[in-house]
């Protein structure tokens, strides 16, 4: 059954408020090197790195061929509308919200409707789409109004930051070239130093699909490259807690994707839809699927579970071999969490067996198929500790 959400998951308030902290979050784990470059070629790098796209509908749509049932009175058609931009933004609700009683949902780059049409009546269906599709651009021509007013603020949120950046790192140096002058020195390996997000999109570490191959791979080192970029990203968060403890599980994942988005060039979505539902992480490389990551916020083993069974494995496709679980801790005992989420993971009946993965919170699985038991993925879950 279809529930229409258009316009009410959000407001553009929210929306906006989650893109000035994701820019500030990269900024804040950019290097000395990363900034020194001209302001403004750094603020239109963000400003074209967030282009808040509101969708635009084709003015065509199509229709599913009717069920066979020629005794009925009423038939139910499944209509579609093409449109570009966004679809996320479908989600979120400008200065008005209009009222959608029409079944619909967003279906990759088409928005779905259910529309009743009667057997001796078809040329209705013409009226019904209209008074649709009508409502529905009442809601994104209100969202593109606000759009507009909001949008033009991305450059300043990172001219802010930017410079707020500089001097700190400036203070800093300042610091250690005294402090240098009254005691020795050593150099800092506690990992702070990697946590760097790049300005220039590098391209995905991924080889080019074997065309000989009959389904091509992604490599263990690229997959667990894309772990180490979520890892560096979210130990931002554990070292600076005031930084996220007003986020929900939505907030920390638009962080990743951040991260995401600036190593493989703009391959990482959210709620993306994927088989059967819509993932919270998928990285495409070269037109496939490489990287499938369900985010929670632990609680409890059950929770964990219904993730796996309901989401992750279920909007998985034959073809995704590359899958992960992000588990994000909030003031409840770390440890506990850690063990309770390996031995739930490690007792699910499609487990086939735990894999070497050298990480103080984490784990590596492999697992089969449900549906074809001679397919096999690999699943990794990794626990991080970001309190309220």
């Amino acid at each position: 059954m279809f529930h229409s959400h258009l316009f009410g998951r959000q407001s553009i308030d929210d929306y906006m408020n989650n893109i000035r902290i994701a820019v500030e979050n990269e900024i804040e784990g950019m290097s000395h090197a990363d900034l020194d470059r001209d302001i403004g070629e750094l603020c239109n790098y963000f400003a074209e790195k967030h282009p808040v796209d509101v969708p635009v509908l084709s003015e065509e749509y199509m229709a599913d061929e009717p069920p066979d049932s020629p005794y009925a009175r009423i038939v139910m058609l499944k209509c579609y509308i093409p449109f570009k931009g966004d679809a996320s933004l479908f989600h979120v609700s400008g200065g008005s919200h209009p009222v959608i009683s029409t079944s619909c949902q967003v279906e990759g780059q088409h928005l779905t409707v259910r529309v009743e049409v009667q057997m001796d009546n078809p040329d209705d269906l013409k009226r019904k789409m209209a008074d649709f599709i009508r409502t529905v651009n009442d809601g994104l021509n209100s969202l593109r109004d606000s759009v507009s007013r909001w949008k033009g603020q991305i450059p300043g949120w990172a001219a802010q930051k930017i410079n707020t950046r500089k001097d700190a790192l400036a203070r800093q140096s300042q610091f250690k070239q005294k402090l240098s002058n009254i005691v020795p020195l050593r150099k800092r390996d506690d990992g702070t130093e990697k946590v760097v997000v790049p300005v220039q999109r590098k391209p995905a570490p991924l080889p080019p699909a074997q065309k000989s191959a009959m389904e091509p791979e992604l490599p263990m080192t690229a997959y667990d490259d894309i772990l180490k970029t979520i890892q560096a990203m979210v130990h931002v968060f554990e070292r600076s807690p005031t930084v996220s403890k007003g986020m929900g599980e939505e907030d920390l994942r638009t962080i990743l994707l951040v991260a995401l988005n600036g190593l493989y060039e703009g391959g990482a979505t959210g709620e993306t839809f994927n088989g059967a539902g819509k993932t919270d992480i998928l990285v495409r490389y070269e037109d496939r699927n490489v990287f499938i990551a369900e985010c929670l916020i632990w609680e409890g083993a059950a929770a964990l579970r219904s993730k796996m069974d309901d989401q992750l494995f279920t909007y998985a496709t034959w073809r995704d071999s590359k899958l992960a679980l992000l588990v994000f801790n909030r003031n409840k005992n770390f440890t506990e969490v850690v063990n309770k989420m390996r031995a739930t993971v490690g007792a699910h009946p499609l487990c086939v067996s735990q894999l070497r993965l050298d990480h103080l919170s984490g784990a590596r699985y492999k697992f089969r198929r449900k549906d074809d038991p001679q397919r096999e993925f690999t699943l990794t879950c990794l626990a991080f500790d970001v309190p309220r």
